[in-house]
């Protein structure tokens, strides 16, 4: 088992990087869900979506949350086994711009004006269609890091404790795809069904399979980063056990 106070100072830094991706990913969908509902004058206790706080006094919260795990995920750079297209610093660099690319092309216009600079320059269905890629694969790069990279060994034997974390990278990655399936076919019935996706809307499927996804994400990287052993990590440890 990894005691990260007898590390480098340099090692440290990546398991604090591990871990503030963690943090700002758990408390994404809590803080624009109380925050909307604290701060914005809504018809509806919860919105359909995550991405429709970008429409309430949350925007700067919903864009400022996602660039800085943009930031965070560009920043980490990982092992370098798996090299190529599936190595940690490839994917999660590739996670940070989709994630980035989610807080700045908004699935739909702001009234009769442009939200951002996109739409300024692109139609609303092309910056539509970006947003929902970008989303869709952010989510799916990272389920593919917690069950595939994260797992990875080297030539190091695995311990109980590795055993543990790797059943909950796995687990993570599971949960993430299983409700990113779901989230797609809910959308799907709803776009040929008008009066399915005004159940969907009113009863927020969509924004709960959301936030188990990327509750999901934060998990598994505050596992990756040691949360267990930081004072705030009593979540981590129990999910351990």
């Amino acid at each position: 088992m990894i005691d990260t106070k007898t590390l480098s100072t340099q090692e440290q830094a990546f398991y604090r990087l591990r871990r503030s991706i963690g943090l700002v990913g758990l408390c994404f969908p809590f803080v624009l869900v109380i925050g909307g509902f604290a701060f914005s004058n809504l018809e509806q206790a919860v919105l359909p979506t995550l991405s429709h706080y970008f429409f309430t006094p949350m925007r700067d919260v919903f864009s400022g949350l996602l660039v800085a795990i943009g930031i965070f995920l560009i920043s980490y750079k990982g092992y370098s086994s798996p090299g190529g297209i599936g190595s940690d610093a490839f994917l999660s660099t590739t996670a940070g711009i989709l994630s980035i690319m989610v807080a700045f092309f908004p699935f739909q216009d702001c009234s009769d004006a442009a939200c951002t600079l996109p739409q300024a320059f692109l139609s609303e269905s092309i910056v539509q269609w970006i947003h929902y890629g970008a989303a869709i694969g952010f989510l799916y790069i990272l389920s593919v890091m917690a069950r595939r990279n994260f797992t990875q060994t080297g030539n190091q034997p695995v311990d109980p404790d590795k055993e543990r974390r790797n059943r909950i990278y796995r687990n993570s990655g599971k949960t993430i795809q299983i409700a990113l399936a779901v989230l797609i076919l809910v959308a799907a019935i709803g776009f040929f069904v008008p009066r399915f996706e005004a159940f969907a809307d009113k009863t927020a499927i969509i924004l709960v399979l959301e936030s188990i996804c990327i509750i999901a994400f934060a998990i598994s990287w505050l596992v990756k980063g040691r949360a267990d052993q930081m004072g705030y990590g009593v979540m981590v440890k129990m999910i351990l056990r």
